[in-house]
């Protein structure tokens, strides 16, 4: 089978998910129908998409079914993990249940099914909506990093000068909110106000795609409009190492 990329974690299994060409047909669908996204997923906001092996991996939800416990079934490693809980927002959906939804709820999906079945791995779909402890929220509308990382995907140029980011709800004055990106630049690359602005300006026409941001930041300006600070690498809050970005 094609591999796409995978998920998992240090911790637990580098490769616990992998994304089958599939998936990501799956996920570009999903992009399109956020109705669809929040009645499988309960986020507006679609995940991330991946299938994994049973045999390898039990995945159960936790028990605010927010979250996933996974237990480790290879008893050839020395490591025993048992409900092992990496706090990603995410769940677990049988092969036939997840397809059986996306035929009903989206016309379209049987035909591009079709060109897929042969191939497909008749594996369960493992989501991935994030880090449960990453998302803010700004006068009730919900922003995650995947929506920031993915507006500084539209000018490669840029992408390739950053290392990581941090998003963060910023109060000032009577305590309203603020949306503020403090973003980690690579080695040898240094801050500079042009590269601030570009910043500010790609993560704002980037996520201005996501319908519900748009319409915050058009009636709201002032806090949805990311207040934007860049750092040489590992200095401010990034001076500290860390295998694993924290959003």
């Amino acid at each position: 089978a094609q591999i796409f990329s995978s998920y998992g974690s240090s911790d637990l299994d580098t490769a616990m998910g992998i994304e089958t060409p599939l998936c990501v047909m799956i996920k570009e669908l999903i992009d399109d129908h956020p109705d669809v996204s929040k009645e499988l997923f309960d986020s507006s906001e679609p995940p991330m998409i991946f299938q994994y092996d049973p045999t390898l991996h039990y995945i159960e939800p936790s028990k605010d079914d927010q979250e996933f416990n996974v237990t480790k079934l290879n008893s050839k490693i020395p490591n025993v993990m048992v409900k092992y809980n990496i706090h990603d927002r995410g769940g677990v959906l049988r092969y036939d249940e997840l397809i059986r939804a996306l035929v009903k709820k989206i016309p379209r999906f049987a035909k591009q099914y079709a060109d897929y079945k042969k191939d497909a791995l008749q594996l369960p779909f493992l989501w991935i909506g994030g880090r449960t402890d990453s998302t803010i929220s700004i006068n009730g509308t919900n922003i995650y990093p995947q929506q920031v990382e993915s507006a500084l995907l539209t000018s490669r140029e840029l992408y390739k000068k950053i290392n990581t980011f941090q998003i963060s709800q910023k109060y000032e004055f009577k305590k309203d909110a603020f949306f503020t990106v403090k973003i980690e630049l690579k080695q040898g690359v240094h801050p500079t106000p042009a590269l601030k602005k570009e910043c500010q300006k790609t993560i704002v026409n980037g996520m201005k795609l996501n319908r519900e941001y748009a319409q915050a930041v058009r009636e709201f300006p002032q806090n949805f409009t990311p207040l934007v600070e860049v750092y040489a690498f590992k200095t401010g809050p990034f001076v500290s190492v860390s295998i694993k970005n924290k959003y």
